[in-house]
């Protein structure tokens, strides 16, 4: 004789299948309920315990009876959702400062974009290649606003990773367009465009401190600015500052400039 089961305290367990065939007088659905169901006798193992007062109404059947094989399926998958849950819960940072600025490992560089128009030349003269990662400035005071919108709303690192690329590919991108129009600019200048950047940072070296001749130098972004400002310095005496073994022919009187012709004459003819 198999031995009567004690009633679960578990609502869950299965053992409620075989203790309901042990008590066939278990209330099973409050409808069809007895009011002599509530006094199963303890000696038998009852309880009065109405199994149908807990399992859901798409595990019962219009008989009466109970689908326990679905309703515990049902609740296995609960249990391995919620671990899975909890799982990927413990994974996520826990707090904002653990979403590091990085890019992700599948980053891709922003299409038409050529790493080498970024390399430059360290202090040893060696050639370092251009660092994406570079473009990310972890210092930005709204680094830590968005690490604390990312933390607030539960998101995984991975995903601070990939705005970092949507970042980087942004800035990139101004930096493209940068490129092009200092291409036009130059090309506006004419075959002689560098040279005449050139000396104008030779004659903006010898007349100016360093710091302001940088400053004059780096808002030279288009051919206008750079016409400019050899308008404005040969209104002044002493202005162009020439190639080396080149003769400055703007800081020349008539007579000077006449002289220094026949000069250059007479020595083609030698």
């Amino acid at each position: 004789m198999a031995k009567r089961l004690q009633k679960p305290n578990d609502p869950y367990d299965p053992a409620w299948v075989e203790y309901a065939r042990q008590n066939p007088g278990l209330r099973r659905s409050l409808s069809a309920a007895d009011a002599a169901d509530d006094d199963i006798d303890d000696d038998a193992g009852g309880s009065g315990f109405d199994l149908g007062s807990f399992v859901p109404e798409n595990f019962k059947g219009e008989d009466g009876s109970f689908d326990t094989a679905g309703f515990r399926a049902s609740y296995d998958d609960l249990v391995t959702f919620k671990s899975q849950a909890d799982e990927a819960k413990s994974a996520l940072p826990q707090s904002p400062e653990e979403y590091e600025a990085t890019l992700p490992e599948d980053f891709q560089l922003l299409e038409g974009f050529d790493p080498k128009s970024m390399a430059h030349v360290d202090d040893d003269g060696n050639e370092v290649e251009f660092d994406p990662a570079s473009m990310i400035d972890k210092d930005d005071p709204d680094m830590k606003l968005l690490q604390g919108i990312l933390h607030e709303a539960g998101a995984s690192k991975d995903v601070m990773a990939k705005l970092m690329g949507v970042v980087v590919n942004r800035e990139l991108r101004s930096v493209m367009s940068a490129q092009e129009a200092a291409v036009a600019q130059m090309k506006a200048l004419g075959p002689e465009g560098k040279s005449r950047i050139d000396s104008m940072k030779r004659t903006l070296g010898s007349r100016l401190p360093e710091a302001q001749a940088t400053a004059l130098l780096d808002s030279i972004t288009s051919a206008d600015t750079l016409r400019g400002l050899e308008a404005l310095l040969r209104a002044a005496p002493g202005t162009a500052t020439p190639a080396p073994g080149k003769i400055n022919h703007a800081d020349m009187n008539p007579m000077d400039r006449l002289m220094h012709g026949l000069s250059s004459r007479d020595k083609k003819r030698a």
